[in-house]
């Protein structure tokens, strides 16, 4: 999820896990509902067919889910924590 959040920024993030939930309040859910509102979200967003595109394909979720090992997206988490720092 960092790595979708560091891709799409946190601002978006937050609008399509907010809209994943609310859809999903109470429900069954399996993955592929939150890889279905996270692409719906994706193009109501962005509005160039390019940079959507350049966004689902940096996602390899069917890697994640089914293969094993380590993931191979590199997540910058000492840029967010040095970020995280300079609040307080």
């Amino acid at each position: 999820m960092k790595f979708i959040e560091n891709l799409i920024g946190k601002k978006n993030f937050q609008i399509i896990f907010q809209a994943y939930i609310k859809k999903f309040t109470k429900k069954s859910i399996c993955y592929q509902d939150y890889i279905e509102i996270f692409e719906e979200k994706i193009r109501e967003i962005y509005i160039e067919e390019e940079k959507i595109q350049e966004i689902l394909g940096k996602i390899k979720w069917q890697e994640w889910i089914h293969k094993t090992g380590a993931l191979i997206e590199k997540i910058e988490f000492r840029k967010f924590y040095l970020n995280s720092s300079k609040i307080f």
